[in-house]
Parts: structure tokens; sequence; C-alpha cells
């Protein structure tokens, strides 16, 4: 472990906020992996219907069998002890000596992330035989049309080692240190800037998708419950769009603008299942969404606040990737 001071025993030391900055560099450390869970409506059903009970159970089942993530796993507890071993905790980043930096960064990429990606190859190239672990695991339970095809279930095994500047970037940052250090921090630095530049666009092309595939799904199901949070929901998203658009994006700013005039109705209009309102809502968002590239029909059958907002993601990120250069 390491021997490495705490935060509150460094300031009480005496040492400057600014020598703090100097020094160190904060780093987090990053793996993602598949929908690992999905919530069986058909199975939730039955057990409800077959105990008398209704609305009071949720069952979750696993889509994929432990013994084929377990692997991943480790691997990334191993890193996030060795990264904590080499730095000190600060919230949900480790402050991590600048002088520490390409050792550690040598180890986490060359030796974890690349255990990682080693597992994930084997993951793709047995994809047939991990879904027929899941069909096992699942018994008739088992749909294997929810899984996509192995080359996106791969993508999702994703992994950073992002850094960031302690504070504002002092002017002294690198002095003291090698050229080919500094040249490696300043672009692992931009390497990250780049990447939360592009997630400022993401997330709130997100939520904005989230709120309004929520809207179809209730306004498109017949026997779905509609309560005053779903456009209050809509008005919060859609008036802060513009703060929450850090890049400008015009795109952005239209999305929400529109959503605005075409869906914020009045919540009461919505709960009357035979309203002309609520049908005109249902077809609209439906061809809002279709139009973005989120299938309506599938999110008619989402209703887990978990599952729409993994959907919303994944969607976004593909409008992302047509928007980039915008």
């Amino acid at each position: 472990m390491s021997n490495l001071p705490s935060i509150s025993s460094i300031l009480e030391s005496g040492e400057a906020l600014t020598s703090i900055r100097n020094t160190y560099l904060l780093v987090k450390l990053t793996f993602n992996k598949p929908q690992l869970q999905k919530t069986d409506r058909k199975a939730q059903r039955d057990a409800e219907d077959a105990n008398g009970a209704h609305g009071s159970l949720k069952v979750l089942r696993s889509l994929w069998a432990k013994h084929t993530i377990d692997p991943f796993t480790t691997v990334e507890n191993d890193a996030r002890n060795y990264l904590r071993s080499q730095s000190t905790s600060f919230g949900e980043y480790q402050l991590l000596h600048k002088r520490r930096f390409l050792r550690v960064q040598d180890v986490i990429v060359n030796t974890f992330f690349v255990q990682r990606d080693q597992l994930r190859v084997q993951f793709g190239q047995n994809y047939v035989d991990r879904l027929r672990d899941a069909a096992a695991a699942q018994g008739g339970l088992f749909d294997p049309t929810i899984y996509p095809d192995a080359q996106e279930i791969v993508s999702q095994f994703s992994q950073s080692f992002d850094v960031y500047p302690v504070g504002d970037m002092a002017a002294s940052f690198f002095a003291g240190i090698e050229d080919d250090i500094a040249q490696e921090v300043a672009s692992k630095v931009q390497a990250t800037t780049v990447r939360t530049l592009q997630e400022a666009v993401k997330e709130p092309l997100a939520r904005l998708l989230e709120i309004m595939m929520n809207v179809h799904n209730k306004a498109s199901r017949e026997n779905s419950r509609i309560h005053d949070s779903l456009m209050a929901e809509l008005e919060e998203v859609t008036s802060l769009m513009p703060a929450l658009n850090v890049l400008d994006v015009p795109m952005l700013n239209e999305m929400a603008a529109q959503c605005r005039r075409q869906f914020l109705v009045p919540v009461e209009a919505l709960k009357d299942k035979a309203s002309s309102t609520r049908m005109q809502v249902a077809e609209e968002s439906s061809a809002w969404l279709d139009a973005l590239g989120v299938d309506p029909q599938e999110n008619k059958e989402v209703t887990s606040p978990t599952e729409r907002r993994h959907a919303s993601i994944t969607a976004a990120e593909k409008i992302f990737e047509q928007m980039r250069g915008l």
C-alpha cells in the first residue's frame, strides 16, 4: 500500500495549495461494460399473478452468465487497487504525483488495459459460446433478440485513464521535470479535454432523448399511468438546454425548442386515455424518435428507467457520431 500522506496532512503541514497544483495530477480510471441486467416483465407478471401481488415485485434478469464477466471484474479491481497504492483518494479522482505519472500510466495501459483488451477480444471470438452460457443460465427466460451483435458488444467494454491538472493550469506546472514527461502529460491532458468536450455534447442530448422516450412510452401505451412529473421533466430539460449546452451547439438548442413547442402540453390532457392530445403526442413523438434512429416500437416495451437511460445514451452516441464536425 501507499505511504503517501493524506490530503488533510498535506494541507495541515503548511504546503501551499499552489504547490499542490504544481506537483500533483488528478487522474480517473474508468471501465464500462455492456448492460448486465434487464427487467424481465413477463417473469415479473407471472410471479405477481402466482402470488396475488401486483406492482410490488421487480424481476431483474442477468444477461450474461457470471463466470463470463468475472475475469473483467478481477482485472478492473486489480487496476483500481494498483492506482490507489500509487496515489491518494480525492473524491471520485485520485491525486497522483506528477513524477509517478509515466510509470503509473505505463502499468495501467500496458498491463491492465492490455489484459482487459485480450478478455474482450476473447469474449467477441467466443460470442456464440457466451450466448450459449447465457441461455443455459436463463433457461426459458432467454431471449436472443435483446442481444446486440459481437462487434457492438465488444466495443461496449471500453476503458479510459484520464488526467486533469489540479485547479487551473499554473504557469510553473511543468517546471523541474523533463521535457518528454511534460510533453506526455500535456498530450494526455489535451486528449482528456477533447473527450470531456465530446461528453459535454452527448450528455444533454442523452437527457433530452431520455425524457422524450419516456413521453412517447407513456403516451403510446393504453394502460400506462401518466404522472405530473412527466411534463415537469420535459419543461425542465428544454428550458435548461441553453445552459446544459456548454458548447452552444445550435442543433441541441433547436431540438429542445422543437420539443418544447410540440410536446409540452397540459398533463391533464395526457392523463385522458381517449384524448386527441394524447394520441397526437404519441404519433408525433414516435415520428420524432424514428427520425433520430430510435425504434418507437422497441421504446414502447421499455419501462425501466435504467433501461431507458442505457438506450438514450446508446442513441446519443450514434447521433453524436453523425454530428462530428458541426
